[in-house]
């Protein structure tokens, strides 16, 4: 049996917790056929059959850049994709959520970012970012505010030359 993660799909202490309990309860049926508690012996399988199940597409196509973690719990084989070891940079957590997704930290004189936490953004460039953009903003606005009022009086002056006559 495998158990696969999705959306909707129990937690992997759910899916132990009630396999555990239709395991001791005699309770286990499949359809319209039951298993004695008897008949039912949990294995542990070996690495390499773990191995096998994985390249034979126990995971989901949709691991991608992730990794298909097979495990067993009860002797139930569970799969799920997982981040490879060291994917995010600079102490960055990474999460399994269709696809791997970083989270970064944050330090007392900047934070990470990027899709694996890889650039680095301190406080005085955001800081002369912001403050750069606010000025060049504000020159543009004075810019036009003065083409404005050279335009308006000019027009003004004209209308003046044309009563004239």
């Amino acid at each position: 049996m495998a158990i696969f993660e999705g959306d909707n799909a129990p937690s992997n202490q759910e899916i132990e917790q009630e396999t555990e309990r239709m395991i001791l309860s005699g309770n286990f049926s499949i359809g319209n056929y039951s298993i004695h508690n008897d008949s039912f012996v949990p294995i542990e399988p070996t690495a390499e059959e773990i191995a096998n199940a994985q390249q034979d597409g126990l995971c989901s196509p949709s691991c991608g850049e992730g990794v298909c973690n097979v495990t067993t719990a009860y002797g139930v084989l569970v799969a799920q994709c997982v981040c490879k070891e060291n994917y995010c940079f600079n102490s960055g957590t990474c999460d399994f959520d269709g696809g791997p997704k970083c989270r970064c930290d944050d330090d007392p004189t900047g934070f990470y970012t990027g899709d694996r936490c890889n650039f680095y953004a301190s406080q005085p460039l955001v800081i002369g970012v912001g403050a750069g953009v606010g000025g060049l903003l504000l020159i543009i606005i004075i810019a036009l505010s003065i083409c404005l009022c050279c335009r308006r009086n000019k027009k003004g002056a004209d209308f003046e030359r044309f009563r004239k006559f």
